[in-house]
Parts: C-alpha cells; structure tokens; sequence
C-alpha cells in the first residue's frame, strides 16, 4: 500500500511537471499574443483584428478577419519585407481589398512588393488629375505590379463599401479634387462589430473641412491621428465630430518632422484619449469581439 500512495504522489508530480512546461511552451511560442489567446473568445470565436503596423515614418494598416484581410497603405520600400513578413505571419492569406490613399512614398512605397508577394483582389486609389498624377517611382511601380498581377484598380468612390466577415469599410473621401496629394487622401471607416474607426490617412484640414460639410457621420472609437499627428492636419471640429476613444498615431523615432506635433498631443489630452504611438509602442493591434475590443502593443 506504502508504494501505491507513493506512486499516486509521483504521478501527481508528473503531471504538476507536464502542465508547467506546457506553459512555458506556450509562453515560448506565442509571447505577447497569450493575452489575446487566452481571451474569451465572441460566440463562435470570431474576432476582427486591426493592425497598425509599425513602418516607422510611414503608415500601414492591416484589417483581418480570419484569413482574409484588407491593406490600406504599406509604408516607404524599405519596409516590404516587414510588412509581407506581417500578413504572412498574422494567417491572412488573401487581401480581398488593398488601398493606396495617395501617392506619397511613405504610404505607397512598399505596396507594389505586397501585391506580388500577397494574393489581392482589388486595389483602389484616388482619381487623380493629369496635373496631380506623381511620375514618382514607387508610383510607377505600384502600376506595373498592378497591372503584372492581372489586379481589378477602381478609384475611390464616396459611399463604396468593402466587406469581410463582421467588418464593412466605407470609403468617405476624398469629395473633390485637391492640388496637395495629402487632401487626396482616400478617407476610409470601418465597422468591426460594434468597434468603429476613422482612418483619414494624411487628410490635411481643408480636406476634412470639406468631409464635414458633406454632414458624414464621422463618430467613432478609434482615430488613426490624421497625417501622423502633424499640426497641419489637427482640426478640433474634426476632432469634435469624431469623438473618439482613442488615437493610434504611426510615426517614425526620431522623425525628421517633428511627429507628432505639441499640439496634436495636447489637443488629444485635452479630449482625454487613450494615445499609441507606433514610434513608442511598435506595432498597436486592435481586436474587436462582439462585446468591445481591446488593444495590444508589439514591439
């Protein structure tokens, strides 16, 4: 009887042992994601998660629903590795929708490697006229790699909207033709079950004047901060209708800009938002469930 009950302890033992290196494999394999895996999950584990991805002075954000996602921007191209590198690792395996708000390198740059490296559907962009068209290169890159990958490219269209499952993107903007490429920028809101974002990309003041006007909802709980949090794009009847939450600004360390400005940050503090900055934080995910969302920091 003696060996029996010491038996019964080192079976105990055992698996006392199992179940703490189960942990620490756990630990080991998902680091900062365990918060989100061990979650309670929505009812049949659904989940829409939004990526900020950190691109240093430039900005990219990634929607996903399960393995389909939507792109809008990608970063200068120094950073395609980092952002393909992303969806592959986040389980996205085909980008339904990819957007180029505006052809400034710092949002578009990376965006021709993504589309080869990563199945997409459609790209929109905004109409642009002959006088404001860039022949930049990364312009002209993003068309070949358009036109290569057999990929369907819309303009923007006010009222358009873009679907995965419990998420809808609907683009805002731009309403009319702008000599800045920043007042071009496609503006986009997205609603992940109950969770909504304004994302206005570097819509600068006149622009978002020029959306107020249209007497667009513009509500929301997340505000990705206009042109990185710049003092030419912070407009408290904006920032007003918007009534958000909180704000993700994507900005470089150190940036040779200033981002974000004095301003944007004490405008922010005075309306009490919760404040991520990609050049503080990395990478800022936002996963949105049936019953609110919650945010995680990468570095």
């Amino acid at each position: 009887m003696a060996a029996a009950g010491k038996n019964r302890k080192s079976v105990k033992w055992a698996l006392l042992i199992v179940a703490l290196l189960f942990l620490v494999a756990l630990l080991v394999a998902y680091g900062d994601r365990l918060p989100e895996i061990l979650r309670p999950q929505a009812p049949g584990g659904d989940c829409v998660k939004v990526h900020f991805i950190d691109v240093g002075q430039g900005s990219s954000t990634l929607i996903q629903s399960g393995k389909e996602g939507i792109l809008i921007d990608a970063g200068e191209a120094i950073y395609a590795d980092r952002v393909i590198g992303y969806i592959r690792r986040s389980g996205v395996k085909t980008l339904t929708l990819a957007i180029a708000t505006h052809p400034h390198s710092d949002h578009i740059g990376a965006l021709a490697e993504v589309l080869r490296a990563i199945p997409t559907e459609t790209v929109v962009m905004p109409r642009l006229t002959p006088e404001t068209t860039p022949t930049s290169i990364s312009y002209e890159h993003l068309l070949e790699a358009i036109r290569d990958e057999k990929i369907q490219l819309l303009p923007a269209k006010p009222g358009e909207t873009y679907e995965l499952q419990n998420a809808r993107l609907t683009v805002l903007a731009p309403l009319e033709q702008a000599a800045d490429l920043n007042d071009m920028s496609v503006i986009c809101r997205l609603e992940a079950f109950s969770t909504t974002f304004l994302l206005p990309a570097d819509a600068q003041q006149p622009a978002q004047n020029t959306l107020l006007q249209s007497g667009e909802n513009l509500r929301c709980d997340v505000l990705l901060s206009p042109h990185h949090g710049a003092s030419n794009a912070l407009n408290e009847a904006f920032l007003q209708a918007a009534k958000p939450q909180m704000a993700v600004i994507s900005c470089g360390k150190n940036n040779d800009y200033g981002h974000p400005h004095a301003d944007v940050l004490r405008a922010y503090k005075q309306q009490k938002l919760k404040v991520y900055r990609t050049d503080k934080d990395g990478t800022v995910l936002v996963s949105c469930y049936a019953d609110g969302y919650r945010v995680d920091t990468k570095q």
